[in-house]
């Protein structure tokens, strides 16, 4: 067994036995980071409030290649985004790229750009004074490119042709789609522009109208 530090950011924890948890991390060395936290539910324990959901840590863990689940020995707190987790609304829009972030990253499989988009949006989730959703379109679809998935939003993703301005088809194998393709979603003006502004907004959240559509586009 090797000893290893990463930061990472916790995903989500289930209770395991009476007195640990299983903590499932995003780290940008191991990807998606399953760790044993043993006594972390005792009463007085220092290690059960380090690793709330949302907060990025400073990890120190025992690494063996057959094992799925990993002993975490140490956890230090970087970030634990208070603002988000104070506004309910917040963090309730704020848990979509949490989820998406553990779906995306594979077991130990490295994911630093990943990692970025994830805490990037965390960092800006706080003070972001808009449309809750918007923000989480933008913080979803942020993840999604930094994992390859950038959808086309010009070009039809099933012919290729030119998709001209007004109501669109949407595919999701690829992005936007033509009249003369059939596609199983349609999408407005509306929220083709507000697609367009979350893919070309790689440094923060953009001034959009259409959250909640676009928030619905980017979780199918």
């Amino acid at each position: 067994m090797a000893q290893e530090r990463s930061e990472a950011v916790v995903l989500r924890s289930v209770d395991y036995s009476n007195t640990s948890r299983i903590v499932t991390f995003l780290s940008p060395i191991r990807g998606r980071l399953a760790c044993i936290a043993r006594g972390a539910r005792r009463p007085g324990n220092t290690t059960g409030p380090v690793i709330d959901t949302f907060n990025r840590l400073e990890l120190t863990y025992t690494w063996k290649d057959s094992r799925t689940i990993q002993t975490l020995t140490g956890a230090s707190i970087l970030d634990t985004y208070a603002a988000v987790k104070a506004d309910y609304e917040r963090a309730l829009h704020a848990a979509f790229p949490l989820e998406l972030a553990a779906k995306l990253s594979e077991d130990n499989a490295p994911a630093p750009e990943l990692y970025e988009a994830l805490v990037l949006g965390l960092e800006q989730t706080a003070a972001w004074p808009g449309d809750r959703a918007l923000h989480a379109a933008w913080h979803g679809m942020r993840l999604l490119v930094a994992n390859g998935l950038c959808p086309l939003t010009d070009e039809c993703a099933l012919c290729g042709a030119a998709v001209p301005d007004g109501m669109a088809g949407f595919t999701l194998e690829g992005g936007v789609a033509c009249g003369a393709c059939k596609a199983p979603h349609r999408i407005t003006a509306a929220t083709r522009d507000a697609l367009r502004a979350v893919v070309a907004a790689s440094a923060g959240c953009p001034d959009a109208a259409e959250g909640p559509a676009l928030l619905r586009l980017v979780a199918a």
